[in-house]
């Protein structure tokens, strides 16, 4: 539910000692025997020409044919609607499936995950300096097959080795003179824009220097309301299409 926006629990229904068949929605149904959370990205929402839920369907991965469900038709499963229940989350009326709080924030986490693997490229960079090795001066110019001497030499020194030359030879390590753009910023600007879109707080995932306790106390307090929907959510959901059909069949109204 918090990953997808929606959960799907699967009633199998047969035969049982404790309970007896009972009437829902005008038609007659056996006891549920068992229950089952289906692969949210494995289910999909069969309508009629009204728009109303008529059944559910499940797409199997790999050779499924004995699986215990229900009736397998080839490569699916299908559900009668009143044996499966769906829950969800930030549902749009008119829409059939809830949406998770992530992806309103899906570019951000792309554009951060960018920006790390641009950190790493950085240090590596930074950390393997690149020498500009310049041979012969305008008073003193390179003879002929120094070049390419100089350039054996340094191909095939050691990892730590060192070069002794003459005056008329310079070595230097190439330096951004330029003031370095801060890259850090951009990630910690994604990184809030992470934190509100999802509703937690920087201490919630660990980052506690990014925030100071009066700030994450209120964001946590936003985590905790958005906690309380998802068990109200569920909440209701049992009550209202799993505890009610223990009842009735228990043979109670």
């Amino acid at each position: 539910l918090v990953t997808y926006g929606n959960a799907f629990i699967i009633k199998v229904r047969g035969d049982s000692k404790y309970g007896k068949s009972y009437e829902l929605f005008n038609r007659k149904v056996k006891p549920i025997v068992g229950m089952f959370v289906a692969d949210a990205t494995t289910m999909q929402v069969g309508v009629n020409k009204n728009n109303r839920i008529t059944h559910y369907r499940q797409t199997m991965r790999g050779n499924n044919s004995n699986h215990f469900y229900h009736r397998n038709f080839g490569d699916f499963n299908t559900f009668s609607a009143d044996d499966v229940i769906h829950l969800t989350y930030n549902k749009i009326p008119g829409t059939l499936t809830g949406l998770s709080n992530i992806i309103q924030v899906l570019d951000d986490v792309r554009a951060l995950r960018k920006l790390e693997e641009e950190i790493e490229i950085l240090g590596f960079q930074y950390s393997i300096p690149l020498y500009m090795y310049k041979v012969g001066t305008e008073t003193h110019p390179a003879s002929p097959g120094e070049l390419e001497a100089v350039s054996s030499t340094v191909n095939y020194m050691p990892t730590y080795g060192m070069v002794v030359t003459p005056h008329s030879h310079d070595i230097k390590a190439v330096t951004n003179d330029n003031d370095p753009i801060d890259i850090m910023k951009f990630v910690d600007h994604f990184k809030k824009r992470i934190y509100s879109g999802l509703g937690i707080s920087p201490v919630a995932m660990g980052d506690a220097d990014t925030s100071n306790r009066n700030t994450s106390e209120v964001q946590d307090l936003s985590m905790q309301t958005i906690t309380k929907a998802y068990q109200e959510i569920i909440k209701s959901k049992l009550e209202m299409e799993f505890f009610k059909e223990l009842v009735l069949d228990s043979g109670s109204n």
